[in-house]
C-alpha cells in the first residue's frame, strides 16, 4: 500500500519572512509596547560597549594632544618633576625645532582655546660651533638651569667656573613647560661619553643624562720637542722657548707676573717673544697676542693671565691625557705718531635749529686711514655743533685728540667754551678696522658763514705685524738641579740714561761665575742681548752648563763677557 507523499511547502518570500519576526516580535511585548527583559539586556549591553569605544577614543586623542614631545630619555627631579633629553646637537648651527602633529581634534581644540603640552617650538641656541649641546624639556613653566657640570667618565670634569666658563645655559618658555638647553663648549674630543648634571633653581638635587662622545682619534700633529719653536713672516719671528707646568706662586714671584687664581697643577706656562727681521730699523714696540690655544684631544685652552710673552695656559682642570698645544700667536709693532687734521670751508648753518651736511674728509689725512666732517647743526643762536667721523685700520688707537684753531670767514676765532681735549662719543674696534665719532660744541662769532677747523692727534698704530701657529709638546716640570743659575748676588740698580741694571754685589764661590772674568761693582745691562732686567726669565731658558753672554759696563767702560750657568732651586 503506497502512502501519499506529503505537500511541499512553497518556499517563503522575503516579505512572508518579515512579516513573520514582526509577529514574533508582537508577541514578545507586553500590551504597551515593551521590549522583553532579554531584549533590554542587550540592548543596555550594546550601548555600554559603544561608550567605552567612544571613551577610549577620546581619551587616546587627548592623551596624544597633551603629551610631551618624544624624548631621547626621561628622569624626574626628587619632587617628582618631570626631565626629559629631547635632543643632542653639535656642529656650525646648534637648534631645537617641534612640530607636532596637525591633526583635525587639535585644530578643532585650538579654535575653543585649548593649550597643548606639545606647542610646536624653534629655538636657534647662541652658542660656538664647536659646543656640544643637549636639550632638556622641564615639564614646569619659568624653570631656571641654577648650574651645570659634565664628566667624561675618565676623571676629566668641566664645570662652570672663572677660567674660560665652558658651560653656558639658557632657558625658552614652552607652553605648560620649559626648553632648557646647556652648552659644553670645551672637552676632550676623543671621550667616549659625556655625562651631564644639571641642577635648578629651587631644586636640591640634580638630574644626569649620558651621551655619546665624540670619539674623535687624537689629531696627527707633529708636535716640536727642540725648543725654541719658530715661525712666521718677513717682518719678524716669532719663538716658543718653553712649554710646561710650572708654580704659579713661584713663577709671580720671579717674573712679576699677575696673581693666578688656580691651582699648580691645573696650569702650563708658555714662553713665546717675538725677534724683529725686516722692521729692526722702525721705532715701537712689539706686543704678541694669544689667539687660539688647542691640545691635540681638540680641548680648548684659555689664558688666566699674560705678560709681555708668558701665558697661563688652563681648561680649569689637569693639564693630563694630552701631549701637545697648538698656539696661534700674532704680534703687533706699536709706533707712536703725532699729527694735525685740517678742515676747510665748512659751511655754517645760518638759522638756529639748521643743519648742513658737510662729508668733507681733513686736508691731512689720519695715517692709513681719514676723519671726515660729517655735519654741523646749529644748536644755539651762536653755537655750532661739529661732528666728524674717524676710521683707521684694525688696531690702530687714537690717544688724544684736542682742539688746535678756528676762523670763520671774517677772521673771527672760532673755539669751543671748555675743554679743548676732546672724547670719542662712540669709539668701535675690529681686527679689521676701527671707527670713532667725536662731536664738539664751537662758538661762532657774530656773522660766521664758514669756517675753518685744525685738531692735534696723538695715536698709536701697528707698523709691522707677524703670525704663526706654533705646535710644542709638552715638557714635564722642572724638577731640583733642572733650573739654571748665574752664581751672583745682584742689586737692581738705575743706569745714567735711565736703564735698569744688575750691579753684582758678590760672586758665589765654587760657580762658574766665580771663575769667569766677572768681578763685583759690574754693572750688568744686557743679557744675551736682551735688558738685563729680564734675566729670571732668560733663565728658565737655559740649562745647567749653558753659557750666556753678558754686556757689562765696568769703570765706565763696556764689555761683553761669557759666564756659564749653575744649576739652582732658586
Amino acid at each position: 500500500m503506497r502512502l501519499p507523499l506529503p505537500k511541499k511547502r512553497p518556499p517563503a518570500t522575503v516579505g512572508a519572512r518579515l512579516t513573520r519576526l514582526r509577529e514574533a516580535g508582537r508577541a514578545t511585548a507586553d500590551d504597551t509596547g515593551t521590549p522583553s527583559p532579554l531584549r533590554r539586556r542587550y540592548l543596555a549591553l550594546y550601548t555600554a560597549v559603544a561608550l567605552l569605544a567612544i571613551g577610549a577614543a577620546a581619551a587616546t586623542v587627548l592623551a596624544q594632544l597633551a603629551a610631551p614631545p618624544p624624548a631621547l630619555a626621561r628622569t624626574r627631579m626628587g619632587n617628582g618633576l618631570p626631565v626629559r633629553l629631547v635632543a643632542v646637537t653639535a656642529g656650525p648651527r646648534q637648534e631645537y625645532a617641534y612640530q607636532p602633529d596637525r591633526v583635525i581634534a587639535r585644530r578643532a581644540l585650538a579654535a575653543l582655546g585649548a593649550r597643548f603640552g606639545d606647542q610646536p617650538i624653534r629655538v636657534v641656541a647662541e652658542v660656538p660651533a664647536e659646543a656640544l649641546t643637549v636639550w632638556l624639556w622641564i615639564g614646569q613653566p619659568g624653570a631656571r638651569v641654577a648650574w651645570a657640570a659634565a664628566d667624561d667618565g675618565r676623571g676629566h670634569g668641566y664645570a662652570n667656573g672663572p677660567l674660560g666658563e665652558p658651560l653656558t645655559s639658557q632657558v625658552a618658555d614652552w607652553g605648560r613647560a620649559t626648553l632648557a638647553w646647556v652648552a659644553l663648549t670645551n672637552y676632550d674630543r676623543t671621550a667616549d661619553r659625556m655625562t651631564f648634571r644639571v641642577g635648578l633653581a629651587g631644586h636640591g638635587d640634580e638630574v644626569r643624562f649620558t651621551v655619546q662622545g665624540p670619539r674623535e682619534p687624537p689629531r696627527p700633529w707633529v708636535a716640536g720637542e727642540d725648543y725654541p719653536l719658530s715661525g712666521g713672516g718677513q717682518m719678524a719671528e716669532l719663538r716658543l722657548w718653553s712649554l710646561r707646568p710650572a708654580d704659579p706662586a713661584r713663577m709671580t714671584d720671579l717674573l712679576s707676573l699677575d696673581k693666578v687664581e688656580a691651582s699648580a697643577d691645573r696650569l702650563l706656562l708658555a714662553d713665546v717673544d717675538v725677534r724683529d727681521r725686516a722692521s729692526a730699523a722702525q721705532p715701537g714696540l712689539w706686543s704678541i697676542a694669544l689667539e687660539e690655544a688647542l691640545t691635540d684631544h681638540g680641548e680648548r685652552l684659555t689664558s688666566a693671565a699674560d705678560r709681555a710673552g708668558l701665558f697661563w695656559l688652563t681648561n680649569a682642570r689637569k693639564p693630563e691625557g694630552f701631549s701637545a698645544v697648538s698656539l696661534h700667536l700674532t704680534a703687533r709693532k706699536w709706533v707712536r705718531d703725532r699729527g694735525v687734521l685740517v678742515f676747510r670751508g665748512l659751511k655754517v648753518p645760518v638759522k638756529s635749529g639748521e643743519t648742513e651736511r658737510w662729508d668733507q674728509a681733513a686736508d691731512e689725512p689720519f695715517p692709513d686711514g681719514v676723519f671726515t666732517a660729517v655735519r654741523g647743526e646749529r644748536v644755539g643762536e651762536r653755537t655750532l655743533r661739529v661732528t666728524f667721523d674717524g676710521r683707521a685700520p684694525g688696531g690702530s688707537e687714537l690717544l688724544s685728540m684736542t682742539f688746535a684753531e678756528g676762523l670763520d670767514q671774517a677772521g673771527y676765532s672760532v673755539r669751543p667754551p671748555g675743554d679743548r681735549d676732546l672724547a670719542p662719543k662712540e669709539s668701535r674696534s675690529s681686527p679689521d678696522r676701527t671707527t670713532w665719532r667725536y662731536a664738539v660744541d664751537l662758538t661762532l662769532g657774530p656773522r660766521s658763514q664758514a669756517v675753518a677747523l685744525a685738531f692735534r692727534l696723538l695715536y698709536r698704530r701697528v707698523s709691522a705685524r707677524t703670525e704663526a701657529t706654533l705646535i710644542g709638546r709638552v715638557q714635564p716640570p722642572l724638577g731640583p738641579g733642572d733650573r739654571a743659575g748665574l752664581g751672583v748676588l745682584l742689586d737692581p740698580r738705575q743706569g745714567p740714561d735711565g736703564t735698569d741694571t744688575l750691579s753684582v754685589v758678590r760672586l758665589v764661590p765654587g760657580t762658574r761665575a766665580a771663575q769667569s772674568a766677572l768681578r763685583p761693582g759690574d754693572d750688568i745691562e744686557r743679557v744675551d742681548g736682551l735688558p738685563a732686567a729680564l734675566l729670571p726669565r732668560l733663565l728658565l731658558r737655559h740649562k745647567p752648563g749653558d753659557q750666556v753672554v753678558l754686556s757689562v759696563r765696568r769703570d765706565g767702560r763696556p764689555a761683553q763677557l761669557r759666564v756659564g750657568l749653575d744649576p739652582t732651586e732658586g
